[in-house]
């Protein structure tokens, strides 16, 4: 009797572990086929979120070119932003819009395309007034204002590459007619008086668009420039040293008189109220000229019988 009862509890004991054996097998089983099941979906979801796109190698500036050979690199990352929101090496050279820090990936919104055309040439501009504050890599326009208020855009969303700014010159990249549309520019403003040309920034230019230019291109400047192919470089001259003067002006607070008086320090005589640099036959003593005399009265107000250049073209069109 004794022996049936130990077997009953033997075999009780035994089924009852075989029970939970089996259990835990079945369990073990149903929870490593979820296990992997969820290792296949974040496997799944970690792949359909590779991205290959261009992450920066170095600091890039504002400004700078982007491209696969001098500053950008590319890589997988994993990310829940649709590739599109990427730049790739199909869509080089870029232009950088704003400053991207080593390591960071390249996205479509910090770079623009910058159009190079068979006529695409880089330009000197130091015809036009800069911002006190203005640095290179600065997206700017380029405006001219009439002195009957009139201001018309010349250039748009022109990035500034190498600014000399104490000699209020830079560098961008222009067409043949955005160069040709400065040039009647700056002849409108070599002969208007009290005509300026002057810089204006983009805020955010990745999110802000090219403006459409609206100075109206005039004949008769295009006349006046075949005529005499040589008032451009006067013209040039002349505006870049009105640039300078009002820069330091602003810079350093200098009145106009002060002014006036660094204008006859440096032999500067006025061209339609422009000052420009005349030639010197030494360095104390400024060339006089039959057609344009330097004095000033006792108010400090620049006398002239300049008559080479005149603002007819002013006077018209106002009375039109």
């Amino acid at each position: 009797m004794k022996n049936k009862k130990f077997l009953t509890k033997f075999a009780i004991v035994l089924g009852t572990c075989l029970f939970i054996a089996i259990g835990a097998i079945i369990i073990f089983v149903l929870k490593a086929g979820e296990y992997k099941n969820q290792a296949i979906e974040a496997e799944y979801n970690l792949e359909s979120n590779k991205r290959y796109c261009l992450v920066a190698e170095v600091d890039i500036r504002c400004g700078d070119i982007i491209d696969i050979d001098s500053n950008v690199m590319e890589q997988a990352v994993y990310t829940g932003l649709d590739s599109s929101y990427y730049i790739t090496s199909e869509s080089l050279p870029l232009t950088a819009t704003v400053n991207i820090m080593a390591g960071t990936p390249v996205m479509t919104n910090m770079a623009t395309k910058e159009e190079i055309s068979n006529d695409t040439r880089e330009y000197e501009i130091s015809v036009a007034n800069l911002m006190t504050d203005q640095k290179e890599s600065d997206c700017i326009d380029i405006r001219i204002m009439f002195p009957n208020g009139e201001d018309y855009l010349v250039l748009s969303k022109k990035t500034i590459r190498t600014l000399h700014l104490d000699e209020s010159i830079f560098y961008i990249t222009l067409s043949e007619e955005e160069i040709l549309r400065l040039a009647s520019a700056t002849i409108d403003a070599y002969t208007i008086s009290g005509t300026r040309i002057y810089t204006t920034r983009y805020i955010e230019p990745s999110i802000q668009d090219e403006a459409i230019p609206t100075y109206p291109v005039r004949s008769e400047t295009i006349d006046l420039l075949n005529t005499d192919p040589n008032i451009l470089e006067i013209a040039q001259q002349t505006l870049n040293l009105t640039a300078r003067l009002d820069l330091e002006q602003r810079l350093t607070g200098l009145t106009p008189e002060q002014l006036a008086a660094t204008a006859t320090g440096h032999g500067l005589t006025d061209t339609a109220q422009a000052s420009v640099l005349t030639s010197k036959d030494t360095e104390d003593e400024p060339l006089n000229d039959d057609s344009t005399i330097s004095e000033y009265d006792e108010e400090g107000n620049l006398i002239t019988n300049d008559e080479s250049v005149v603002d007819e073209n002013y006077e018209e069109q106002g009375e039109e």
